[in-house]
């Protein structure tokens, strides 16, 4: 898998087009409407590839909370494999480790309909899991 930090200058319409499908949050659409579009220091987005030609994005947010928000996770293809979505979510929490930030949270939209907590709490390395309407906290060690 490759993947490339989110320019807004290069990538705008790959922003778009994510926002045409309504997979943006309001947050980040509204954005899109002013006349140049920034991007706040607690803000990085990334973009992912792999061999199979799935296309995913990904918005992480520092909080206040010295958390890491996944603010939005878009795949491209509806039906990508779970295994990339994994890869997404696996590396929001080595992003969130290297920040040396203790927590890593995301909202059921991102769980893409998964509901064995148990078993995401295991492979991300979560020593466990809160549940903060509407954020699902992974605390890591």
């Amino acid at each position: 898998m490759i993947y490339y930090q989110f320019d807004p200058e290069t990538d705008l319409e790959l922003l778009k087009s994510i926002d045409q499908k309504g997979k943006l949050p309001d947050t980040i659409s509204s954005s899109l409407l002013e006349k140049q579009f920034d991007m706040k220091d607690n803000e990085e987005a990334f973009v992912f590839s792999n061999d199979e030609e799935d296309t995913g994005f990904l918005w992480l947010n520092i909080s206040k909370k010295q958390m890491l928000e996944i603010t939005c996770l878009f795949m491209n293809d509806h039906f990508a494999s779970e295994k990339f979505q994994n890869k997404l979510i696996d590396f929001a929490v080595k992003r969130a480790n290297y920040l040396q930030l203790r927590r890593v949270a995301f909202n059921n939209e991102v769980l893409n309909g998964r509901t064995e907590l148990s078993q995401m709490k295991e492979e991300l390395g979560c020593i466990r899991m809160e549940w903060k309407n509407p954020w699902i906290e992974c605390i890591l060690e």
